[in-house]
């Protein structure tokens, strides 16, 4: 029995983890036994990505023509 409890306390840590990296971009988690340096520079690629992406498919409101360009070009100020 404790062998399962510390299997599943060990994959759900490594999981949350994952997650932690995967949106936060922690470079405390740089580590081989969490996330290796391809995953986390994947990783790191991938969340500078995905806000151009979700622009793309806003389709905001017609009282601020200018957002999609104010938003584009506080994304680009935001790059790392």
């Amino acid at each position: 029995m404790e062998r399962i409890i510390t299997a599943a306390s060990s994959t759900l840590e490594r999981s949350c983890a994952i997650v932690l990296i995967t949106f936060s971009g922690c470079l405390h988690m740089r580590h081989p036994f969490e996330a290796g340096g391809l995953t986390f520079s994947l990783f790191l690629i991938w969340a500078q990505i995905i806000p151009f992406i979700a622009l793309q498919y806003y389709d905001g409101d017609d009282n601020d023509d200018n957002l999609k360009e104010k938003v584009l070009l506080f994304l680009v100020g935001c790059l790392r």
